[in-house]
């Protein structure tokens, strides 16, 4: 993540507002995987490999599994729409990697296991807000689970894309043929139960499953009034530290998104070459001096983080 809105948004603006479904789509980038079978009523066999296999490429340099992605796109008999695909996941990419510090530097982190649950809902709250912030700023009043939408034959070539590529670059176990269609459609019946227009469902979900909850975190409120005055967006460019080296930086988070942006038309560039037929090895070489080796979470591979400067108390 960010979270679904600001990656919605995010793609509109570099796209333009009739980007493509499968680009939009592909903006979500691997966190469809975090939803196969995590609905009680709808349990998939067998869910936790695809979960792992979403974590995993969150931590891994993308230069190791995306270049697979291209050149399967490349021989396939559907390459504009995995084309435009790959665009969105790009534009994930890029915008995880631009914004993530300024996200785990201000909602913290922890690897004791008996805090690292509350450390990622407070990660997690935070990117609501500023789903709701980035959203209004753009006008956006779609549903969430309406910026999901996508052919099912679309979402089951992407999965079988997935499939393949995960075979080559062998991330994790063998992924099952649904991997993406049915965290796709997870993740739209999640939206859609977990929306609160009135503020009814919002406090069930806290009565219920508590404050300290994914779906409570994921649940965007009516109101950012009991807030108080934080500058989630950092409007005012005040100093943050790079979690993992302590470097300071004073960019908003819009300034952060730029710089996605420019990433990504970069990465893009060696994505259409993969298409047009480079070899797979050049494609990985390029692709690895430009992400240079700096995974989803904004940091070298297996960094730790230990700079914070959180806006609540977590514990």
């Amino acid at each position: 993540m960010p979270a679904l809105l600001t990656h919605y948004c995010f793609a509109r603006r570099v796209l333009g507002e009739d980007a493509p479904k499968a680009a939009l789509v592909g903006g979500q980038g691997p966190d469809v995987f975090f939803f196969y079978g995590r609905l009680p009523f709808r349990k998939r066999k067998p869910e936790g490999v695809v979960d792992v296999f979403g974590r995993r490429l969150h931590k891994v340099d993308p230069a190791a599994v995306y270049p697979h992605l291209f050149k399967l796109a490349a021989e396939s008999n559907d390459k504009a729409m995995f084309s435009d695909y790959l665009d969105g996941l790009l534009l994930h990419y890029c915008l995880d990697r631009a914004c993530h510090p300024y996200i785990f530097y201000k909602s913290g982190k922890s690897y004791d296991p008996k805090l690292s649950r509350l450390y990622s809902i407070s990660h997690m709250y935070f990117e609501t807000i500023i789903d709701v912030l980035i959203s209004k700023k753009d006008g956006v009043g779609i549903s969430p689970d309406r910026c999901l939408e996508l052919d099912d034959s679309e979402a089951a070539g992407i999965s079988l894309l997935w499939q393949r590529a995960e075979e080559e670059a062998k991330v994790t176990a063998s992924l099952p043929g649904d991997c993406f269609s049915g965290g796709l459609r997870d993740y739209r019946t999640l939206e859609r139960l977990i929306l609160s227009r009135s503020g009814i469902k919002r406090g069930l979900l806290k009565l219920f499953f508590g404050r300290v909850s994914e779906p409570y975190a994921m649940c965007y409120p009516r109101s950012l009034s009991g807030l108080g005055n934080i500058d989630f967006l950092n409007e005012a460019r005040e100093a943050w530290l790079d979690p993992v080296t302590g470097v300071e930086h004073r960019e908003s988070f819009e300034e952060l998104m730029e710089k996605a942006k420019a990433d990504f038309f970069a990465l893009r560039a060696i994505k259409d070459e993969a298409l047009e037929g480079e070899d797979l090895a050049d494609v990985t070489a390029k692709m690895a001096r430009l992400t240079g080796g700096i995974n989803h979470d904004g940091s070298p591979l297996d960094a730790v983080k230990t700079h914070f400067g959180l806006v609540w108390d977590v514990e």
